[in-house]
């Protein structure tokens, strides 16, 4: 809607105006008319101030779109972790079970590659209980961002990437992936400040 302003000279030192909701003709004077003096007029929009406002139809569905990319984001990240807990405890298996030729008769070049697995899960080995669980804290740690109220959602995944790799091997896992996931568990405690110490359990 568009009001109408009228200005017209009442003297020669001011002007009246005429501002109604509505557009109103007023008749000029005929004074004003004779004395050869124009009369101004000023267009005003009355625009709705509601048309450039979001509404509460628009503010909810800005918040859905967040929640559901959160959402999708956090599902990523746990598939992640899951994906590298299943790949490095089936690696650890592997070596573990091809370690367990080790005294065997074998060729020499089998003899070599039993020797070189059975090194992988020593205790200082790539893929001993150390550094597997060392690996999978770290990037458990990293994707959860250094929230510790993720606590649970990060053990959930390892637990279930852990699953996937005793089925993937088709049996039960050896007894160090079992150490393996018990140091981690500890590790994830200990920086989640949640870890047990023997203070806690005397009464």
């Amino acid at each position: 809607m568009v009001n109408s302003i009228e200005l017209f000279p009442q003297s020669q030192t001011g002007y009246s105006v005429n501002a109604n909701k509505t557009p109103k003709t007023e008749t000029v004077p005929i004074e004003a008319q004779n004395s050869g003096l124009n009369v101004d007029t000023l267009e005003l929009s009355n625009q709705s101030a509601s048309d450039k406002v979001y509404t509460k139809a628009d503010t909810k569905q800005a918040d859905m779109t967040m929640i559901k990319e959160l959402q999708e984001a956090a599902e990523f990240t746990t598939r992640n972790l899951m994906s590298l807990v299943e790949k490095l405890i089936l690696k650890q298996t592997k070596h573990t079970n091809l370690a367990s030729l080790y005294g065997k008769n074998l060729s020499q070049t089998e003899a070599v590659t039993v020797s070189q697995a059975s090194e992988s899960i020593s205790e200082t080995g790539d893929f001993g209980v150390e550094a597997v669980s060392d690996r999978i804290v770290d990037f458990a740690i990293k994707v959860s961002g250094g929230d510790t109220s993720k606590l649970e959602v990060l053990k959930g995944a390892i637990q279930k990437g852990f699953e996937a790799a005793g089925k993937e091997w088709g049996g039960d896992l050896p007894s160090i992936s079992m150490q393996t996931y018990d140091r981690i568990m500890e590790k994830l405690d200990k920086w989640a400040g949640t870890e047990k110490t023997e203070s806690s359990n005397l009464v």
